[in-house]
């Protein structure tokens, strides 16, 4: 199996159609994207640490090594770890930046974290607690859950960025530090 870097990476953020990118992405005959749409080895410090080769190996195994290889991971938008990361291991990827209106954004976040259980209290109720300065301060700063222990840990953390996952430019100029526009 030849091991190559990927050709692009979807970074879009959470709730703003990386899903449907994604599953228009893998028919294409001349592109291949693992059958799992989340695998985020540059945000998931287990996958990183056991290195890109194992990864090729698990992931892309049958990829033709012509195909233009891709992987979408909304969490790389928002952890700051991966503009370095992904730099260094694919220095001339190809970045895709699905955006989609904060507001809107956000709303479809609060939803979704009501249908799963993670949120009860109303979306005025958590925005204004969301706004408070020192809480905004220590949302930016955190590192987005990365799923290793399964969603429903990580999800009960996720109420906290609404707001700060569509702070859109201050997510991407960590990218624009490694990648030009």
């Amino acid at each position: 199996m030849t091991s190559k870097p990927l050709d692009f990476v979807i970074i879009g953020a959470q709730k703003a159609g990386t899903t449907s990118m994604f599953r228009y992405l893998q028919d294409h005959p001349r592109i291949h994207l693992p059958p799992e749409k989340e695998l985020p080895f540059f945000s998931r410090d287990d996958l990183f640490q056991q290195g890109w080769p194992r990864f090729v190996a698990t992931y892309f195994h049958d990829a033709d090594p012509k195909a233009l290889w891709g992987t979408a991971s909304p969490q790389y938008l928002a952890d700051p770890r991966v503009p370095q990361r992904l730099s260094a291991a694919a220095p001339d990827i190809r970045l895709i930046a699905l955006l989609r209106n904060p507001i809107d954004r956000a709303y479809s976040h609060y939803n979704m974290s009501r249908r799963r259980g993670m949120e009860t209290r109303s979306f005025d109720a958590a925005i204004d607690a969301l706004l408070q300065p020192q809480v905004l301060a220590e949302c930016r700063a955190a590192i987005p859950p990365d799923y290793a222990e399964g969603y429903a840990a990580a999800n009960a953390e996720v109420s906290r960025y609404y707001l700060v996952w569509g702070e859109y430019g201050r997510l991407l100029n960590g990218f624009l530090e490694h990648y030009p526009p």
